[in-house]
């Protein structure tokens, strides 16, 4: 995307991890992440367990391509993550509380 948000749209994470997992995951050279959510059962207010799937917004387009490039296959906590450019609908949404929320109706 030209503008922000620059959002990629993380999947396969494993139950256990939370953000703070996440942005160690995608913690390297020339990656600034801003923020990161993982999706849960439930609202957001009383969350339950982890969907596997969640949101991590770059500080800019050049973070976000390099994560997708580099992170797209790793593995996360034994697992193979699905790193892909979130979609348009959910860039628009602002927040991560507010796209997850969006992303599970």
């Amino acid at each position: 995307p030209a503008t922000a948000p620059w959002r990629a749209v993380v999947g396969n994470i494993p139950f256990e991890a939370g953000p703070a997992e996440m942005r160690a995951f995608f913690g390297q050279p020339g990656v600034v992440v801003v923020d990161a959510a993982i999706a849960h059962e439930g609202s957001w207010a009383a969350p339950g367990r982890s969907r596997g799937f969640g949101f991590v917004d770059f500080a800019d387009a050049l973070s976000l391509r390099k994560a997708v490039a580099t992170m797209d296959g790793a593995r996360f906590l034994a697992r193979e993550a699905i790193v892909r450019v979130a979609e348009d609908e959910v860039s628009r949404s602002g927040s991560l509380s507010a796209s997850a929320s969006a992303s599970s109706a």
